[in-house]
């Protein structure tokens, strides 16, 4: 979760943004690493940008690296304000091979099932949801229903902000596939290349990591039982 940025690295253009970290992606692979791929958050001016999709087949290109190595993260506001052309324009985007997928979800107020006519792969629960598992029933129950839903509808399911070990058992318990958050890697320094091997999780085999803008970086693993 990118959270709402309000710095100079907002401000750059998508084509620094992606060309960065897809060169940092290459950089693992030819440490000898697994392959790690590598999420960036679109900002709104950047999903609007046409020039977007030459952008990421450029950035892909310059890196050597396949487009199912970047994720491109968006939030539920983005592609519900115009239904019908995101579709279309994320159908575009696809076509250049990157991931799919929607972020922040559940503070949009928009229907998963919904969501589920866009081509993503992945939604990612809002930490607001997990913060308060196990004590809030309302919370724990949206979020199991978030998780069986997402998984019916053929999507990979992330759990953003988990903090501690409780939180994790329940997501484990549920199925979710993979956790974010402070439980898995505490604070570091923001702007170390960091190049986590993959993890097996049945079969996927799938870590990663990106800076969290408070200087602190956020590790993503897969669940285990």
């Amino acid at each position: 979760m990118g959270g709402n940025r309000r710095s100079a690295a907002q401000a750059r253009p998508a084509r620094a943004t992606q060309e960065g970290r897809a060169s940092r992606g290459h950089q693992c692979l030819a440490q000898g690493l697994p392959p790690v791929r590598v999420s960036v958050n679109l900002s709104a001016r950047q999903f609007a940008d046409k020039s977007l999709r030459l952008t990421i087949i450029d950035a892909l290109r310059q890196a050597g690296l396949p487009g199912n190595l970047l994720e491109l993260e968006l939030t539920e506001s983005m592609v519900m304000r115009d239904a019908e052309p995101a579709s279309s324009w994320l159908s575009r985007l696809k076509r250049t091979g990157v991931r799919l997928a929607i972020d922040d979800f559940g503070t949009g107020y928009s229907s998963l099932a919904y969501l589920s006519r866009f081509p993503i792969d992945t939604v990612k629960i809002d930490g607001s949801f997990v913060r308060y598992i196990p004590e809030s029933r309302s919370d724990t129950q949206i979020t199991s229903a978030v998780i069986g839903l997402g998984h019916r509808l053929g999507l990979e399911v992330v759990a953003e902000g988990v903090e501690n070990e409780v939180q994790l058992e329940f997501l484990c318990r549920e199925g979710c596939d993979e956790v974010q958050g402070l439980l898995l890697q505490p604070s570091a320094a923001a702007g170390e290349d960091h190049c986590l091997p993959g993890q097996p999780h049945g079969e996927r085999s799938r870590s990663r990591a990106r800076a969290a803008t408070d200087a602190r970086l956020t590790a993503v693993s897969p669940v285990r039982a």
